[in-house]
Order: structure tokens, then sequence, then C-alpha cells
């Protein structure tokens, strides 16, 4: 009798413990590989292997991902109709319905992608030596470039349009329709590699393309609904925001974050 009374507690905490973890939902962009993309039916990429490393450590919480497109997961943060969105920049000066943010997950480089049509003997300056050039960036990353660079495209100094996908926006700027294009480092070597693997690269249009200069740097974050927050539905926010902040900077000094970033590199 005793023995089985033991064995009906010890069931019973293993159940309560179970039903302690608080679920998270992480909404994330489906369409930004190699960090944040859907493939086969499932979410992958950096980011995601970052968060889930992390989310792995935190015992008292059962997290699940979202894939959403871009603006909706933007949309559903401004109406407070998710917690939270990742990845994205910092955008606290622009973005008022998206704050706090967590501890950084990892710098991205935005490198400007030319064709011959522009002079690759001489060392160029982003975005002063670009002065006339047509430029083509995707739709949705209009914060790349910096404030001297919005300041050009004020002034019609530098001709801009964006397009929809990276497939596209390489396709122009091998064509010579775009002069440049602006493209993050690891999605261009993503990209780049796709062409080749499914036979659409060419040697004579995509060879020509180099790395002119670095248009900026960003880090990666996941950004946390403030009207979401300030609802009142997620009284554990805080908790969680700590315990997430204190794995990844756990993570960073143990050398694990460098570890799973290097995956990427080529």
């Amino acid at each position: 009798m005793f023995r089985c009374c033991s064995l009906w507690f010890m069931l019973l905490a293993m159940s309560l413990s179970l039903q302690a973890k608080v679920e998270v939902k992480i909404h994330v962009d489906d369409g930004y590989p190699p960090y944040s993309y859907v493939k086969d039916g499932r979410v992958q990429g950096l980011y995601i292997e970052i968060l889930t490393a992390a989310f792995d450590k935190m015992a008292d919480y059962s997290v699940i991902f979202e894939p959403v497109p871009w603006n909706r997961g933007k949309h559903l943060m401004e109406r407070g109709e998710g917690f939270a969105f990742s990845p994205t920049y910092f955008h606290a000066h622009d973005w008022p319905y998206l704050y706090p943010y967590s501890y950084p997950l990892y710098e991205e480089t935005v490198l400007v992608i030319c064709n011959s049509k522009v002079n690759s003997a001489t060392s160029l300056q982003w975005p002063s030596d670009f002065i006339g050039k047509t430029i083509g960036n995707m739709r949705g990353y209009d914060g790349w470039g910096g404030a001297e660079f919005r300041t050009l495209l004020h002034q019609k100094a530098i001709n801009y349009h964006e397009v929809d996908g990276a497939n596209l926006l390489l396709m122009m700027v091998a064509s010579g329709r775009n002069d440049c294009i602006l493209m993050e480092k690891l999605a261009y070597q993503y990209h780049m590699k796709k062409l080749k693997t499914s036979g659409q690269y060419k040697s004579e249009t995509h060879l020509r393309l180099f790395q002119a200069a670095i248009a900026g740097r960003d880090d990666g974050y996941i950004g946390y609904s403030e009207p979401g927050i300030a609802s009142g539905q997620y009284p554990w926010q805080k908790a969680f925001r700590r315990a997430l902040d204190g794995t990844l900077y756990q993570m960073k000094k143990s050398g694990e974050l460098q570890a799973i970033t290097a995956g990427f590199s080529d």
C-alpha cells in the first residue's frame, strides 16, 4: 500500500511538473533564408537553430514557432495579437509597437553587390561613391543602407527600386538592369549556391558580380509586442525574457552561438 501511494504521488508530481511548463508561441519570418524560412513544411534556418538551442535549456517553457510572412508578423505585433516576432532588427525608433528586444542573436552584414558596370579596381565608399548608380533591394528591407544613403535617395542622387524576392534581385543585377544591389552576406551566399545547384547560374553574368562595399551591419533579435505585453495576456513575459537573455548570454560566452553560426558560413 505504501509503495502504491509513493508511486501515485510520484506520478502526480511528474504530471504537475509537466503542466507547469509555460507555453510560448514565437512568430517567425517564413521567407528569409538562410536565417528563418519554411522548407518541406518545417521552419528552419540560423535563427531557428539558435533559438531552439536556447529554448532547450529553458526547462520551464514549451516554445513553438509559428511561421508567417514578414508583413503579417509586423501587423500581428502592432495589433497585440502575438507575443514576439523574429528575426527583426532594432526598430524602437520607428516601430513604437515593437519593444523590448531580446539579447542579440547574430550580427548580419549587408553587402553592396555590383556588376562589371561598376569599377572593381578601386576601393569604393558607401554610399558616396554610388551616386548616379541604380541600386536594387528587396521589398521590406528599406531600412538597409544607413541614414546618409536615405538622404541621397530623398535627393534623388541614387536611383533606387525594390523587388519581391532575392532571385529576381540577383537576376536584375546580373543582367545589368541594376548596377548594384543590397543583400545580406549569408543570404547572398545561400542564393548564389542555390542558383548553381539548380543549373540557373550563368558564368558569363553571375561571375562578374563582386562585393563592392559593406552597406552596414545590424543585429537580429526577437522583438516583443508592446501592446501584446500591455494587454496582460502574458503574465510570465518578464521572467521568460530574462531567462532567454541569460541563456543567450551564456551561449555566447561558452562559444555555442559562434559554433552554430559557423555552420552557416562558407
